[in-house]
């Protein structure tokens, strides 16, 4: 799958997360992430993601604390979407 040229380096970029979170997301799951049109959002959605996977990898589940300096950026992502749900 290909995004259009306009995306610049975003076909990339989600090329790569969606190799990284491969074996985590269900390959029907990963069909419909593969099938979808890209925005910026989703990108940044996806490699929030793919930080939870190696998160998971590393420590063996998903609890990232509210406060964890070695990746503030998915903590405060883990907690915004605690919130929604």
């Amino acid at each position: 799958w290909r995004l259009p040229r306009s995306f610049n380096d975003l076909g990339s970029t989600c090329q790569k997360i969606l190799r990284q979170v491969e074996g985590v997301v269900s390959d029907e799951n990963l069909e419909v992430l593969k099938g979808r049109n890209w925005t910026t959002y989703d990108i940044k959605w996806l490699e929030r993601f793919a930080e939870l996977v190696a998160f998971r990898k590393e420590m063996g589940h998903c609890v990232v604390p509210k406060v964890y300096p070695p990746n503030r950026s998915l903590a405060k992502w883990v907690s915004q979407l605690r919130r929604k749900i």
